[in-house]
């Protein structure tokens, strides 16, 4: 069985269980590649030495992706944002343009429109 099939049935399960349990508050964060370098908060958490496939998408994916202003790159920072404020939250439906099953999944679209929303809101704010 793949790792793929298991997260999916896991995920329907735990969509269906937050359906019939008012309390469950499910949300399924969904990132691609993950780029830390500028984060250098998290710098002395990693391991070292880098196992091959990381290093691949360190030393080459990631910059390439980076370079064509590919959404598919979620920085560190951001990821840990959407997180914490989905931890802290009130549980609503996101309603960001790439959040999907009625705003319980937010994929790398969704967090960048959710990082997107937020800047504009925290600019309106400082005026």
């Amino acid at each position: 069985m793949a790792a793929y099939d298991v997260k999916f049935r896991a995920e329907e399960k735990l969509l269906k269980l937050s359906e019939e349990t008012s309390s469950l508050r499910f949300f399924s964060v969904r990132p691609a590649l993950i780029d830390y370098s500028y984060h250098t908060a998290v710098h002395p958490y990693i391991k070292y030495p880098l196992p091959l496939p990381k290093k691949i998408s360190n030393w080459f994916l990631i910059p390439v992706f980076r370079f064509f202003g590919s959404v598919n790159v979620t920085r560190s920072e951001h990821l840990g944002t959407v997180l914490t404020e989905l931890a802290y939250g009130d549980g609503a439906d996101l309603t960001v343009e790439g959040a999907s099953h009625g705003g319980r999944y937010i994929g790398v679209v969704g967090m960048a429109n959710y990082m997107k929303d937020k800047r504009a809101k925290e600019g309106a704010g400082a005026q």
